[in-house]
């Protein structure tokens, strides 16, 4: 059986690869949203929501492996000073993979949100949409015509 402390780096090299994937992810909502294509809207919406469910697992379980290998409560950098001098350089890279990670997520996510509020707010300002509207729901009996055949990606909160 591994020590804790090696199970516990095991699993941040996995958990760093994870958020490689994520990273990526991100990058596919920001060009799914500029292509204006509903299905591959839909598509990278859906891996976005995937990936925060097993975000949230995995972020419970690096709790868990941290406490374990006895570094509860402590930051990456501390936890790189308490251990010897000959394994630090490398837990530093794997401490910067993940920072740039999820420096990546942080950018694509700013950069979707911010170019899906600018679309919305020039199709409501040229009066595609009326008061009240909503682009992206469903027609209710021809009260609210939709304006578009993307789904209703828009409604939900990531």
């Amino acid at each position: 059986m591994a020590q804790p402390f090696e199970e516990y780096r095991a699993f941040l090299e996995h958990y760093a690869s994870f958020l490689e994937e994520m990273s990526a992810q991100s990058q596919g909502l920001h060009g799914a949203l500029a292509s204006f294509n509903g299905e591959q809207l839909t598509k990278a919406m859906s891996g976005v929501q995937s990936h925060i469910m097993q975000l949230k697992n995995l972020e419970a379980r690096r709790v868990e492996l941290q406490r374990e290998a006895g570094y509860d409560g402590l930051t990456f950098a501390q936890m790189i000073g308490q251990r010897p001098e000959a394994e630090r350089p490398a837990l530093k890279a794997l401490c910067r993979r993940i920072e740039m990670c999820v420096e990546n997520i942080r950018y694509f996510n700013e950069k979707s949100q911010a170019f899906a509020k600018e679309g919305l707010a020039s199709v409501q300002g040229s009066g595609q949409v009326t008061q009240g509207g909503n682009l992206y729901a469903p027609p209710v009996h021809g009260k609210d015509k939709r304006l578009t055949d993307a789904p209703a990606a828009f409604e939900a909160k990531y």
